[in-house]
């Protein structure tokens, strides 16, 4: 159902078929968000941000299945805040009714660790219908160079003391999409910019948002990222279009 196109994600939002979803990446390098977007949206466990998402239909989010994903099976948020620019206050807040990640998606343990493998996609159903307004789906892969705004609330650096800062602001980054269609790549998009741009922890499962002449279209999910040797950060977003 997680298909080549959106449709097969809006039929899936549509009829509740079944999907299947560790947390992730936080804006680093970026500014705040001066006005809210009512489909953004903020997986939260005891008022405190984790992972973001995307609201693509009324009562469903779209988000990253690590997200969701334990070794047990899924795990839902405590709450889903939505069109807020503050994680605790503002916007409409909704809990999940049920999970649906990728029939792909789960996690493999290796050694002491887990990792998520498959396609890191997952839906959440709300239990409210929230009025806010969805975000369009990309209907294409976005070219290469294309510009991109990616937002969340996970790290944004450190403060004088070399503690890690995670906001209570919504934070954004514009990036150009750097790869896309590359087989070492599969069904991601990749960002790359100098150390301390891009997403980081606490990020995952957020918006890659493209602009268009429908308005704001959403190209991908937050994955993952890495820094290369040279430096080089590099951001991974599943491509929400395949």
């Amino acid at each position: 159902m997680f298909g080549r196109a959106k449709a097969a994600i809006v039929a899936t939002a549509a009829c509740g078929v079944l999907l299947t979803g560790t947390p992730g990446n936080a804006i680093i390098g970026g500014s705040d968000v001066d006005r809210p977007e009512s489909w953004m949206g903020s997986l939260q466990t005891d008022g405190k941000s984790y992972c973001g998402g995307t609201l693509i239909a009324q009562q469903w989010v779209l988000t990253a299945a690590h997200c969701l994903l334990t070794p047990d099976g899924v795990s839902a948020p405590g709450a889903i805040r939505l069109g807020s620019l503050n994680v605790s206050h503002g916007g409409v807040v909704a809990h999940a009714s049920a999970i649906y990640p990728h029939p792909s998606a789960k996690l493999v343990k290796e050694g002491d660790m887990y990792y998520a493998t498959g396609t890191d996609l997952a839906l959440i159903k709300l239990d409210r219908r929230p009025g806010n307004r969805p975000a369009l789906l990309a209907i294409k892969t976005p070219s290469v160079g294309t510009p991109a705004r990616l937002l969340g609330w996970g790290y944004a650096g450190k403060d004088p003391n070399g503690q890690p800062v995670f906001p209570d602001h919504l934070k954004q980054i514009t990036m150009p999409v750097a790869k896309t269609n590359e087989s070492k790549l599969g069904d991601k998009l990749e960002f790359t910019g100098p150390q301390g741009h891009g997403s980081g922890p606490g990020d995952s499962g957020g918006p890659a948002m493209v602009r268009t002449w429908l308005g704001w279209q959403l190209a991908g999910v937050t994955n993952g990222g890495s820094v290369l040797p040279d430096g080089t950060q590099s951001t991974y977003y599943t491509d929400v279009s395949k």
